[in-house]
């Protein structure tokens, strides 16, 4: 019972991470439409994806 119920919550918690990541890349590929139209460097661009996407992989290890 206590496996089944682990099982199930890090079933969620997978689908989370997952939808998280997905708004994550949706924001990045917005951001990087305004960041075109606002003439701002690519590098700025570059360092926040990585900004973003290092937290995803902080809470996946």
């Amino acid at each position: 019972m206590q496996n089944e119920y682990r099982r199930t919550v890090g079933l969620e918690g997978l689908i989370r991470q997952q939808q998280q990541l997905t708004a994550t890349v949706a924001m990045a590929i917005v951001s990087r439409e305004y960041c075109a139209m606002l003439n701002i460097s690519n590098v700025a661009w570059w360092s926040g994806l990585y900004l973003g996407l290092g937290r995803y992989f902080v809470l996946a290890i």
